[in-house]
């Protein structure tokens, strides 16, 4: 079974880039009747071969444009291009699967998706322009034309059916999992200390993207709260990504309340050293107002970090009873939960061993499995 993909943006540490990544990798590892064929930019086939090592490797076809390689005011035609590529390798493929919804999928001949959320055409969030006209445009068209829709939690599932609800007996959730990369390690002190953290002040800690949904400022207002003892042994330290321009507007709007908090902000930090802070970390505070599913909770959770998370969205689903979970309206909710895990040593150990356990219960090999299963399911419908 040929299974196309498109492969122009497998690198990165988005969440979509992730899961792309690792879904491969599982279906290469336990799926032998699944012949992955990843479509890639010219300039990037080789990039792309070197994410994938082991017994089998995927079939990386040079053959999409680069997005802007016609400048910025021309990207409408080499996004045209693109999907004419696209439809031509679908012609010649049993399934493409979709791994995150965008372009126009009505030109291809049998497809799956993934869809990871629908924040994009939610009144609650504010999106750059030009995704939110894009993913307004097209998501009517995947939830039509594709065989099954692949989502990530029962809540994902529940707002698509809520929005098309026609479509309910297409849809199939299957969990995803946190890479291998992220769990307990030998402590690289060179690594922390370059961080400027340290090991005898393990650092309440907060990973993700600047995004209003992130709720990073409801952070700094929670952990100003919390008490002077607890913030001289355990210092707030803000794991940041986004482009430069946003973390200068972040700095900029919120200096007050870094100011307050006494945030340390690192900024696009890379995987070993996350590693590193999630593995000497006191805890993490997550208490994102909304997730498709919440990955950085099984990260921090497959480090022995334990978690303070949000009670809402997919985040109670992915973390069970294994973290605390607050109203991400709340600072003094946030700022209990904070206190507790840092001043109670009993509470503490028992939301860490709860993490490792419940982390363990997802995996990417199982992830694979499952969506090779609607693969062949989609293929015979």
């Amino acid at each position: 079974m040929r299974v196309l993909y498109d492969a122009s943006a497998m690198h990165g540490h988005s969440g979509i880039e992730e899961y792309s990544r690792e879904l491969i990798r599982g279906l290469l590892r336990q799926c032998p009747d699944v012949e992955p064929v990843l479509l890639s930019t010219f300039r990037r086939q080789t990039d792309v071969a070197a994410l994938f090592d082991g017994a089998r490797l995927p079939e990386v076809v040079p053959s999409l444009p680069n997005r802007l390689m016609l400048g910025e005011h021309l990207k409408f035609i080499t996004r045209t291009l693109k999907l004419r590529a696209m439809a031509r390798a679908s012609a010649t493929s049993d399934l493409t699967h979709v791994l995150s919804p965008m372009d126009d999928p009505r030109a291809l001949k049998r497809f799956v998706v993934t869809i990871h959320d629908l924040f994009p055409i939610d009144d609650a969030f504010s999106y750059d322009g030009d995704m939110e006209a894009m993913f307004s445009r097209t998501i009517g068209w995947y939830v039509q034309y594709s065989r099954r829709i692949i989502v990530q939690s029962t809540y994902v599932a529940t707002t698509i059916v809520e929005r098309f609800p026609n479509v309910e007996d297409k849809i199939r959730m299957i969990p995803i999992a946190a890479s291998n990369q992220f769990r307990r390690v030998p402590l690289d002190e060179e690594l922390i200390e370059s961080m400027h953290v340290r090991i005898d002040r393990p650092p309440v800690i907060f990973v993700g993207r600047i995004d209003e949904r992130k709720n990073i400022p409801m952070i700094l207002e929670a952990y100003a709260r919390v008490s002077s003892s607890v913030r001289e042994q355990h210092p707030l330290v803000l794991a940041l990504s986004g482009t430069t321009t946003d973390v200068n507007a972040f700095k900029t709007r919120y200096a007050q309340l870094i100011r307050l908090a006494s945030a340390q902000i690192l900024v696009a930090i890379a995987t070993p050293a996350l590693v590193q802070l999630m593995n000497i970390a006191q805890c993490m505070v997550f208490p994102s107002k909304a997730e498709g599913f919440g990955l950085p909770v099984l990260e921090a959770m497959q480090c022995g970090c334990a978690v303070i998370t949000s009670d809402r969205s997919s985040l109670p689903e992915v973390a069970a009873d294994a973290a605390i979970l607050v109203d991400p309206t709340s600072s003094e909710s946030i700022a209990t939960a904070i206190e507790e895990l840092c001043t109670k040593q009993a509470v503490h150990a028992s939301y860490v061993e709860a993490g490792l356990r419940r982390a363990a219960q997802f995996t990417w090999d199982r992830t694979a499995e499952r969506t090779a299963e609607v693969y062949r399911e989609a293929c015979e419908g």
